[in-house]
């Protein structure tokens, strides 16, 4: 018995411990400057009652604070601070015109485990941010870099066209299926499997979920008590971990596995022109008869190629379907433009990129999505 209470003298003495050091962090963090007005907190948790409730939309729920509160309202949960924003004119006052102010990204320590350091969207603006992002501007930032990958997004949405024409009941599924092969082509000159489930989209596919679950504030033990990282694996509440390393390994497969397809393939002269393949050729050094690439070029090269897919996919469907649904409240819209497509193009083929200046009423639909 003797070692048993031992044991359970140990957690009570470590919950003792914990509790008190998550008592002075909150106490020697009381901000010396004036946050937005929120909700009034409780003691020691603060505003946690507050948090968006499970089942219920998080932007419903803030709009009972934005009626309150303003366009700006705050609320502090366990010692860490939100500042959230209902107006998209606040929102880039504050984030936009003083981003070299406001630029830095919050600490999220459950992300960091997952191995969601390396993705562009969550670097700090450091020397590894400023390289990951002269990557992506060299390739697709400008106008003319991203011409070259025209005509993938051209074939891709002949073929969303024709998937739509024999199965319109499933556009939706088929406008998912449009911006994955549209982007992973361009990313890795990778061609998905439309028949049935592709296991690399799959992958990726299951990664965003991952990220998603990771990113939502507050809602992982290790982002609102920090302190919890000391504690061994086996003491109660550090489940986390576990399911943090199950995460990690899909996300690190997820960087790994399409960016290993794109340099097999550029090694066996079989590739396409790619975001990958176009720069690992401006970074291979050849030693001898050997190819020899950087390594910290080829970690960014990795990281910033899934990067994209992430930035991408999702939006890429939410605006696509937002565009939709407006044309379908429109009618008269989609008149005007369908009039002058058969204009300007005519009824025996499709718009291509080449004709976009010569349609300034479906160049003005785009601007507008």
């Amino acid at each position: 018995m003797a070692p048993d209470l031992t044991l359970q003298f140990g957690y009570v003495a470590v919950v003792i411990a914990l509790g008190l050091l998550v008592i002075r962090r909150l106490l020697e963090q009381r901000p010396n400057y004036r946050l937005p007005p929120g909700p009034k907190p409780l003691p020691l948790v603060g505003n946690l009652l507050d948090l968006p409730p499970k089942g219920l939309p998080e932007f419903k729920h803030w709009l009972k604070p934005k009626d309150i509160h303003g366009p700006i309202s705050s609320i502090t949960v366990m010692g860490v601070t939100l500042i959230i924003f209902h107006d998209k004119n606040a929102a880039h006052a504050i984030m936009g015109k003083n981003a070299q102010k406001t630029s830095a990204r919050p600490q999220l320590n459950f992300a960091q485990l997952c191995g969601l350091e390396n993705l562009l969207i969550t670097h700090q603006y450091d020397d590894k941010y400023r390289k990951h992002r002269k990557m992506v501007h060299q390739e697709i930032g400008t106008k003319g870099s991203s011409a070259g990958f025209q005509p993938i997004q051209e074939k891709e949405a002949l073929k969303f066209v024709l998937q739509t024409f024999n199965d319109p009941d499933n556009m939706m599924v088929h406008l998912k299926t449009l911006a994955a092969a549209t982007i992973v082509k361009i990313c890795y000159g990778y061609e998905i499997e439309r028949k049935g489930s592709d296991p690399l989209v799959d992958l990726i596919e299951h990664a965003l979920d991952n990220l998603e679950l990771a990113f939502v504030p507050l809602s992982w033990a290790i982002d609102a008590v920090p302190a919890l990282k000391y504690l061994p694996d086996w003491f109660p509440g550090t489940s986390y971990r576990e399911t943090a390393r199950e995460f990690k390994a899909t996300n690190e497969a997820t960087a790994e596995l399409p960016y290993s397809f794109a340099k097999r393939q550029m090694a066996l002269n079989a590739h396409r022109p790619s975001y990958v393949s176009n720069l690992l050729q401006q970074s291979m050094v050849m030693n001898g008869n050997d190819v020899e690439f950087d390594p910290a070029d080829e970690e960014a090269i990795k990281w910033t190629a899934v990067s994209l897919y992430v930035a991408g996919a999702d939006s890429t469907v939410a605006v696509i379907q937002s565009v939709i649904c407006a044309l379908l409240i429109f009618p008269e819209v989609v008149q005007k433009a369908q009039e002058e497509i058969d204009r300007v193009v005519g009824t025996d083929r499709l718009p291509t990129f080449d004709d976009r200046k010569n349609l300034p009423y479906i160049d003005g639909i785009v601007l507008e999505s």
